[in-house]
């Protein structure tokens, strides 16, 4: 007869405690009362699975309903509390949330008041329309955690980090969200995964329907140096992202900085003044610069083909990238950014991703260019010279192409034969190094 008695109902689950007590049964009378105590919000929104509505943090309150099987049920929420409120992953603060069923317009509005260690953060006002499969919140923020932009970034960077103002609005279908408004930059710091660079900096960035715009923004890296940023990022409600950005007017920038950890074929820490673009989708970004290097940098390329080695059978060689690999799955060390960043895109995208980088290189003696031939037994070149470079790398099919000619002012190498033979060279001035194509073919003068 649709009567249903409910008192006094506990149920527990890692530690999460639900009270429900009441009387539900014909009457307009009905009533139920929830009482929440540090119930995690994380499981609910990703039983709900909104795309980029994801909101966590540990809930206590009561949520009180009555005339519930009427034509106009009543339900709200008393001193609802969510300790360390989150969207998407990130804390915004301690939540006072307040909300109620609005039966003429079937809405759930919600009210926020967000603070961090007393300090205002965020207000949220909006609703859940539920019978329209739609939403719609307005934040004000103050200096509020960025975090919350990660997913929004994820084509292109891995972590991004800081501190925000501004008045933004969320809206959408359950489906298909988007995002709208003004932000301003009040500190934030953001990595580039293909070249292993933080930036950071503090200006404008505008969010349009379906478009997020850099109109201009002054990049520095950890050493104070500048660049000019634009660009965009293009969505379907943050589906199919594209982005293109550009970097112009570079000082003594930091453009590209990883070790043999990271890869061991090719790497290094330079700096340049000059400009570049970044542009991609997802399964395929593409990067390219136009560059004069400068003081303080250092390129390291291993010509070394480890396999030939193997003809000794008395030497034994040990997989120095698998035991590496190892070693950062274990220690949870960084690893190879290039393969970081095909994985990312890879779990977003049907289609393999492809990364294309192109480096179109004005090298100076202020640069120090070291080739190994032999890393193993410390067969190198070490030099200092001048020459116009082409470099090319394609993760489809993981091959590097390099055109130029490179002319030493100074040097040495560093001779090595099995060990038996140790020789110390000092290269002459006006000898070259010429790039082809292929580098493991280079002819050395």
């Amino acid at each position: 007869n649709g009567v249903v008695d409910i008192k006094g109902i506990r149920a527990s689950h890692d530690h999460q405690l639900v009270d429900i007590s009441g009387v539900a049964s014909s009457s307009p009378k009905d009533s139920v009362y929830v009482r929440l105590e540090d119930f995690n919000l994380d499981y609910l929104f990703e039983t709900l699975n909104i795309n980029y509505v994801a909101f966590g943090g540990n809930a206590s309150g009561e949520i009180v309903g009555s005339a519930l099987f009427s034509k106009a049920p009543v339900a709200r929420t008393n001193r609802l509390y969510v300790e360390s409120l989150s969207y998407n992953g990130s804390v915004l603060g301690d939540g006072n949330i307040s909300s109620h069923w609005d039966n003429a317009a079937k809405e759930i509005t919600i009210n926020a008041d967000i603070r961090e260690k007393g300090r205002r953060t965020a207000t949220v006002d909006g609703g859940i329309w539920v019978t329209r499969d739609s939403l719609s919140f307005d934040l004000n923020a103050n200096k509020v955690n960025i975090g919350f932009l990660k997913p929004f970034m994820s084509a292109f960077s891995s972590d991004i980090k800081g501190r925000a103002s501004g008045q933004l609005k969320l809206y959408g279908t359950f489906s298909d969200i988007d995002l709208v408004g003004k932000a301003f930059a009040d500190s934030i710091a953001m990595k580039v995964d293909y070249t292993n660079v933080y930036y950071s900096g503090s200006d404008s960035v505008y969010i349009h329907p379906g478009r997020i715009e850099v109109p201009g923004f002054t990049l520095h890296d950890r050493y104070g140096n500048t660049a000019r940023l634009t660009g965009e990022v293009k969505h379907r409600y943050f589906h199919d992202p594209t982005f293109t950005f550009r970097v112009t007017n570079a000082q003594h920038l930091l453009c590209y900085d990883t070790d043999a950890k990271i890869n061991p074929d090719w790497y290094g820490r330079i700096f340049g003044s000059g400009g570049g673009v970044i542009r991609g989708l997802p399964g395929l970004v593409a990067i390219d610069i136009d560059m004069t290097t400068t003081r303080n940098s250092t390129f390291t390329f291993v010509l070394s083909d480890m396999q030939a080695v193997d003809d000794y059978p008395f030497l034994t060689f040990s997989d120095k990238r698998k035991e590496a690999q190892m070693r950062a799955d274990t220690l949870g060390a960084k690893v190879d950014f290039v393969s970081l960043f095909k994985k990312k895109i890879e779990e977003q995208a049907s289609r393999p991703s492809v990364f294309k980088l192109g480096i179109r290189a004005t090298v100076t003696p202020q640069a120090q260019l070291n080739i190994i031939m032999d890393p193993v037994g410390g067969d190198k070149i070490t030099a200092y010279g001048s020459g116009a470079m082409q470099i090319d790398y394609d993760s489809e099919s993981d091959n590097m192409l390099m055109y130029g000619r490179y002319v030493c002012d100074e040097g040495t190498y560093n001779f090595t034969l099995q060990d038996l033979i140790l020789k110390d060279f000092t290269i002459q001035p006006g000898s070259t190094i010429s790039f082809n194509g292929d580098p493991l073919n280079a002819d050395l003068n």
